[in-house]
């Protein structure tokens, strides 16, 4: 898609600018502002929207003779499109010494000044804002202590402005420039870091992208760690005598603590920085883990329970945060995907390593995570560095107060972010909820008829759960791009469904006739890994900003589904072992049933 269209798409959209009306555009002369002029121009040529248009270049009075060239630039490049240029003189620099700002601001506040003095009240202010400065005005944001709030980053419309280009990164806006010969103005002040927003841009965001490879490497360890106890559980609570069901509790309580840790440990890491709350969960994993393997007494070893699943949620709110937030659009996708990817290569190695200690005693696989998990945290804490030095970045932007702040660290703000959601971002989380009771209704059960109706050993379940977690991979990693390059996300999520539903019934089926098909087992586990991703990815795609607060609100939801699905199932497969694979049948289809007639209402009164 040509960039023009991909603009107009996004001012059609987003409505933001109307036949008959008046725009102006802010032409600084630089590549961003100069590509707006120039694509606002032959929109209006060709007739594709009818408007009329002006441009407002600012000079700010310093820089001498290159602000005095940037002016004639911008001229010289309005006579060639034929279009109205006016120039704005100010004194940032004095207005700067006048009211105790720094220059940044202070021109910045004069550039706008000059634009709404422009402005009749009937006019629209196009501002040539891209991705890559919604990016640097979110780091902006976390560094001065902001929170979860501080991931709203920058606008597409506010008030009377809007900004066409927020969703196309700086390199497409150069190609596009370049391809047509379009020469444009560089402002030699862009490369000096003593200005916060060049030192976000020219130092710490190339050095962050380096970075997520760091954090995939992560986030690979601590899912080796943090499964090597799975195929082992079922060994020690037979080993301990307890009833069947309490497989189920122990995972409620789990997936509950995940539900609440995901939004809380998010917010710490903004305020407090990512490193200083990541480097800690491996090694309170480990303690908790190593109670549970050891520890008889049962209240103890609940509380063991809420501490791992705290730990591991805020794990996974962390890790797909820092990804998702520091990310460019084009590349989210591929980086989540990464470390998608180490999560369910990491769990696979994890349970097989786990299965085979667990054969000699399913404790040590136990007293295995605390060790390991030790291990990773001191390896986190030397090898993993902080994006930014969090009390410089306090000091030179300011706002320190912010960080006193303590609504964003509220255990249940989920909630409350709910409700900002439009109605079918709502009404997906639903499903979400629901697909995670009928996922794990089965999921979670698994390990457990293996072991009590199987009659299979530790090492057996970790090498089935390891080789059904690789081809899930494979087919999402595969499969899945292939299917995206033909079909909608949301036709393949309800195919995903629909195929999961046939393959579990053929499993309930040939396990009862007495012969597991456990390659069936493994296709299903690549179902529904898909339509767990998908589930995310249909959400996330309806917002540019608040990226982190939705991915937070749809893991707490997922987890939420869990708790439920994990308790149901615990009961279900003390009652009769084929029960969990029934209730996933069932509460998959009313899924399917849900999203075939009612997403469609929802979609139509959100737009």
């Amino acid at each position: 898609m040509d960039l023009l269209d991909k603009v107009v798409k996004q001012i059609k959209e987003k409505d933001m600018i109307r036949d008959g009306e008046r725009l102006i555009a802010a032409v600084s002369g630089g590549a961003d502002s100069s590509c707006l002029l120039h694509i606002l121009s032959r929109i209006r040529r060709n007739n594709i929207i009818r408007f009329d248009l002006i441009c407002v270049h600012v000079h700010h009075g310093i820089r001498g003779r290159s602000a005095d060239d940037d002016s004639k630039y911008v001229e010289r490049l309005c006579t060639e499109l034929d279009i109205e240029c006016r120039i704005k003189y100010v004194d940032a620099a004095g207005f700067a010494q006048n009211e105790h700002l720094s220059l940044e601001d202070a021109a910045r506040r004069l550039r706008y000044r000059a634009l709404e003095e422009e402005s009749d009240g009937n006019t629209k202010i196009a501002i040539a804002h891209n991705m890559d400065d919604n990016a640097e005005t979110l780091l902006m944001n976390l560094f001065r202590g902001s929170g979860v709030r501080g991931l709203k980053g920058i606008s597409r419309i506010r008030s009377d402005i809007i900004r066409p280009m927020l969703t196309i990164p700086r390199k497409d806006i150069e190609q596009y420039l370049n391809e047509r010969g379009i020469e444009w103005r560089t402002d030699e002040t862009n490369a000096d870091t003593a200005y916060t927003r060049n030192a976000l841009r020219n130092e710490l965001i190339p050095y962050v992208k380096k970075n997520i490879n760091r954090m995939i490497i992560m986030m690979f360890l601590c899912m080796v760690v943090y499964n090597l106890g799975h195929p082992g559980t079922p060994d020690l609570i037979q080993m301990r005598g307890w009833k069947k069901s309490i497989s189920g509790e122990f995972l409620a309580f789990m997936s509950t603590a995940m539900f609440i840790s995901s939004p809380y440990l998010g917010a710490l890491a903004d305020r407090f920085g990512m490193k200083r709350i990541f480097v800690l969960m491996p090694f309170f994993y480990g303690i908790a883990q190593l109670v549970f393997g050891f520890v008889t007494s049962l209240p103890i070893i609940f509380l063991a329970r809420i501490i791992a699943g705290f730990v591991s949620g805020g794990t996974f709110a962390v890790a797909f945060g820092y990804v998702s937030q520091l990310s460019e659009k084009e590349e989210k996708a591929k980086n989540i995907a990464k470390i998608s990817s180490a999560i369910v290569i990491g769990g696979a190695i994890g349970q097989k390593i786990g299965g085979i200690v667990a054969t000699a005693d399913p404790r040590y696989s136990f007293g295995l995570q605390f060790i390991c998990g030790g291990i990773l945290s001191l390896f986190i804490l030397v090898f993993m560095r902080e994006i930014v030095n969090r009390r410089e970045a306090v000091k030179e932007l300011g706002n320190a107060s912010n960080i006193k702040d303590n609504k964003s660290l509220n255990p249940f703000s989920t909630f409350r972010y709910i409700k900002e959601l439009d109605g079918f971002s709502k009404f997906f989380c639903l499903i979400i909820f629901l697909s995670g009771i009928g996922i794990y209704s089965y999921a979670s059960a698994l390990n457990y008829f293996f072991k009590f109706y199987e009659k299979v050993s530790a090492d057996t379940i970790g090498t089935f759960v390891m080789c059904s977690s690789l081809l899930a991979f494979l087919g999402t990693a595969f499969f899945l791009e292939k299917l995206l390059k033909r079909f909608k996300e949301k036709i393949i999520h309800k195919v995903m469904i629909f195929t999961g539903i046939i393959l579990m019934s053929f499993i309930f089926f040939r396990v009862k006739s007495g012969t597991t098909p456990y390659f069936i087992m493994a296709a299903y586990t690549m179902t529904y890994e898909i339509v767990r991703s998908l589930g995310n990815t249909i959400i996330a795609r309806r917002y540019v900003e608040n990226q982190g607060k939705i991915l937070g609100v749809v893991s707490a939801a997922d987890s939420l589904g869990n708790a439920v699905g994990s308790f149901l199932s615990g009961h279900l497969l003390a009652f009769n072992p084929f029960l969990p694979f029934i209730a996933n049948i069932g509460i998959m289809a009313v899924v399917l049933i849900l999203i075939k007639n009612f997403s469609r209402v929802f979609l139509i009164n959100s737009d």
